[in-house]
């Protein structure tokens, strides 16, 4: 029997610990990796966490989102609040989808976040 997405959300609130997962997608930990590949197809660090490319006019922004992140998920009527450390990130529930006991947020380019109860 599958589980619904009320049962999980009531799961996940009274959750102790929830793990987000970023998978694909830049994070926080990939800027000395992006720094390096971009600086070699012609971009130069103009200032701490901005990359240009003047010849283009293009720029590469380093992400704020570390790619593993536990805290505290709690609904609040249609939106849904992710709180770790000092920080946060809420969306609506609609967005979220059920995988194997956790939910899942699509988000742009191919990553998502996967959000897990932790034992």
């Amino acid at each position: 029997m599958s589980i619904t997405k009320k049962q999980l959300l009531e799961n996940f609130s009274a959750a102790s610990s929830v793990r987000c997962t970023m998978i694909g997608g830049s994070a926080f930990e990939d800027w000395p990796e992006i720094c390096k590949r971009a600086q070699e197809v012609g971009y130069i660090e103009t200032k701490p966490g901005t990359l240009e490319n003047k010849a283009e006019c293009r720029f590469i922004l380093r992400s704020q989102i570390e790619r593993i992140r536990h805290g505290r998920f709690t609904v609040k009527g249609r939106r849904y609040v992710f709180s770790w450390s000092d920080k946060y990130s809420e969306g609506e529930l609609s967005r979220l989808d059920i995988e194997d006991d956790s939910f899942v947020l699509a988000m742009f380019n191919g990553a998502k976040l996967v959000y897990t109860i932790e034992e």
